[in-house]
């Protein structure tokens, strides 16, 4: 079994059966899997405590239950954020901050529903980016 990069080099190789046990095993021995491609993986109940998974891509793995406690993870949405002219755009939505708090207030779905761990991501982002976005503009 084998973890790549995102940019597809290799950052660890395994005898383990799946890439759950490779990443415990890269983990426990030290490995540096900044980058890693764990797009996908189950990593339900994954011991990680202290990865260094910086900019790694875990677009749709499992997390649940995971260890995370001292991992190195990257703030990650599927979608792009951007400011322009005081305007955040989310994907292909451009709203105000207020109309984006008035749409993570409400029950309205684009794409991703909510309740789901993608959803809470995107949020999470548009947290990050509302706070930095009012920091700038004190």
């Amino acid at each position: 079994m084998e973890i790549k990069s995102i940019y597809r080099h290799l950052l660890f190789e395994s005898i383990k059966e799946t890439i759950k046990e490779t990443l415990i095993q890269a983990v426990s021995e030290g490995a540096d899997l900044r980058d890693a491609d764990l797009t996908g993986a189950d990593l339900r109940d994954a011991n990680l405590r202290g990865a260094n998974l910086t900019v790694a891509d875990l677009t749709g793995a499992n997390l649940t239950v995971a260890d995370l406690r001292g991992a190195s993870l990257p703030m990650y949405s599927k979608w792009i954020f951007s400011f322009t002219e005081g305007k955040l755009t989310i994907g292909c939505k451009t709203k105000t901050i207020k109309e984006w708090d008035e749409f993570f207030e409400s029950n309205e779905e684009f794409e991703t529903p909510r309740g789901t761990q993608e959803f809470k991501q995107i949020q999470a982002m548009y947290l990050a980016h509302k706070t930095y976005y009012e920091f700038l503009n004190k």
